[in-house]
């Protein structure tokens, strides 16, 4: 394991902070999209990178064009807090998304309408697509994970998992990554994998692989592009990373003074985001476990996300900082990082 974070720095601070700027580069402002009136809590970019999605308890889903500033389009539809999106990685128009009413859509982003509408018993915590895009894995908060095909656009298995299911994400490879917590208190992650049984029937998830990876349930996680690491965030404020050929833990971090809820790698893996109930990113530097940058806010960070190409990132949970956005909960910021 590698030494803890240095200190978040005290406020007043700047908005942003780079920590050795002569390694690992800046970090700039760039133009804020004016996002939701209402607090945003999804938020995720297609495959790449040429939309953002984002969602609020205002009700929609926006997607904008962070290249030009401008919205896209808006699907309504929902009847309450959107809280969850995922887009399918076979296609830069649809994205599904999860809300509080135990819903969950998905959306044509061409046409701003949705094509499938499935309602649960229970809420959903997180989704997850298939690399081929012809399943959504959707975990629930009473610890179970509905297997939707999306080209029947029905529910074709539910598996009951001994553990709270508190975030999914695929790999390249099939297989499916949950964070997740045991009822008496620590943090795992877990590996399952599609199976197909016969060519009649539905495929269903089997367990493989479980880490003990925390001593607090684990509510964040990310595979980074090669799909050899994976990074946790938990409920101890611990930001651990994996190498999941040998198994084995890298670095752990303390990320923050309270629950790690969303972490997010670098498209390139060199960078690793993670938000809490802090008023900060803290943006580490993977491969030497060091503290690169510092986003200050004035709120928690609700969500982040990496670009999928460029080394940009978007994260909701601030006002806007522009005038005609100043009151709006749901304003979408960005940053670029600057090479030194």
């Amino acid at each position: 394991m590698s030494d803890t974070l240095p200190p978040l720095a005290p406020k007043p601070r700047p908005e942003l902070q780079s920590f050795k700027p002569e390694l690992y580069g800046t970090l700039t402002t760039l133009p804020e999209l004016s996002g939701h009136n209402k607090l945003a809590y999804a938020l995720g970019w297609n495959y790449n990178g040429s939309f953002l999605a984002s969602g609020s308890t205002d009700r929609s889903v926006r997607v904008w064009d962070a290249d030009t500033n401008m919205l896209i389009t808006e699907c309504l539809g929902h009847n309450d807090s959107v809280n969850q999106l995922v887009w399918d990685p076979t296609s830069t128009n649809r994205v599904a998304s999860a809300c509080n009413d135990k819903s969950m859509r998905i959306w044509d982003v061409k046409s701003a309408k949705s094509t499938a509408n499935l309602s649960f018993s229970s809420e959903i915590m997180n989704l997850a697509y298939t690399n081929d895009g012809k399943y959504i894995a959707a975990g629930h908060n009473d610890s179970v994970i509905n297997l939707i095909d999306t080209r029947k656009n029905k529910v074709v298995r539910r598996i009951v998992n001994p553990f709270d299911v508190n975030e999914l994400q695929y790999n390249k490879q099939g297989f499916l990554f949950v964070a997740a917590g045991h009822p008496s208190g620590y943090g795992t992650f877990e590996v399952m994998k599609l199976v197909h049984e016969d060519k009649h029937s539905a495929p269903t998830l089997e367990n493989i692989h479980k880490v003990i990876a925390h001593s607090g349930s684990c509510f964040a996680i990310d595979l980074d592009s090669t799909g050899r690491r994976l990074a946790l965030g938990g409920a101890d404020s611990l930001v651990s990373i994996w190498d999941l050929e040998e198994i084995y833990c890298e670095h752990t971090f303390i990320g923050s003074t309270s629950l790690i809820r969303t972490v997010s790698f670098s498209y390139d893996g060199l960078f690793l985001a993670s938000g809490s109930e802090d008023h900060c990113i803290p943006i580490l530097h993977v491969p030497t476990g060091t503290l690169a940058f510092s986003i200050g806010m004035n709120a928690s960070p609700q969500q982040i996300a990496w670009h999928p190409t460029k080394p940009v990132l978007a994260y909701i949970g601030d006002k806007g900082s522009l005038d005609k956005n100043k009151d709006r909960a749901g304003a979408i910021k960005l940053v670029a990082l600057k090479a030194p």
